[in-house]
């Protein structure tokens, strides 16, 4: 492995790339990140991205997968759709149910009455068409289909009603996964809107983060992670 000592300009970095193209998977620059979307990424992260940084999603987008890269899951809104073209590209890291092991329209009506609260539409979409599962080994909270207080587990409304007792999280925020690092991604219901909610990360710190506008692009950001 060749060890870089010196200042790389941007041409000595295309030629690098160019010459190893057997190790990397680049997009073309007919996919780059354009103006519009760098703006809008500095406006949700409240600052300004590195001038390079910026060059490299401008000429060559970013890191490229069955035709799905980080760069495409920040610029196009996931659909339905695009979510299930992602998993199925990605089954080594993922562990999902089957249309038959979906959660009945029964048990997303009790879930929402034991909640007080409707389900984003994008996450009852997954319990109906995967049931529940895993990302990473991460799981993904969904609904058991048994009694919620004896559930446990990482059934939702269980986790939910133990953390409204305990006082860990306030009710508007409903907690749909957890890391082994402590990182807490949660539903915010004061960002509820048209049928779909915001979902933010805590990080150990404390910190509260936006994370993914609703639970399609949550699930993409998810595959991406662990993909990388």
């Amino acid at each position: 492995m060749t060890t870089i000592m010196v200042s790389l300009a941007a041409a000595e970095v295309e030629q690098l790339v160019a010459a190893h193209q057997s190790a990397i998977n680049f997009g073309l620059p007919s996919d780059a990140v354009n103006d519009e979307w760098l703006m809008r990424a500095e406006d949700k992260l409240n600052c300004e991205l590195p001038r390079l940084y910026k060059w490299f999603l401008k000429l060559c987008a970013e890191r490229g997968g069955e035709g799905y890269g980080a760069h495409q899951i920040v610029s196009t809104p996931l659909t339905a759709t695009g979510v299930e073209e992602l998993i199925a590209a990605h089954q080594s890291i993922i562990n999902f149910g089957l249309s038959s092991d979906a959660v009945e329209d029964e048990w997303l009506a009790n879930a929402e009455n034991a909640l007080n609260r409707k389900l984003p539409e994008s996450y009852k979409w997954f319990l109906k068409r995967y049931a529940g599962g895993e990302v990473g080994g991460e799981e993904i909270y969904s609904i058991y289909g048994i009694p919620f207080e004896s559930a446990n587990g990482g059934d939702i409304v269980f986790h939910h009603l133990m953390n409204r007792k305990a006082g860990l999280l306030d009710d508007s925020k409903l907690v749909i996964s957890e890391t082994d690092l402590g990182e807490v991604f949660f539903f915010d219901y004061m960002n509820f809107k048209d049928g779909e909610c915001s979902i933010y990360l805590r990080l150990p710190s404390g910190e509260h983060i936006l994370y993914a506008e609703n639970f399609y692009e949550f699930l993409g950001k998810r595959i991406v992670a662990h993909d990388s």
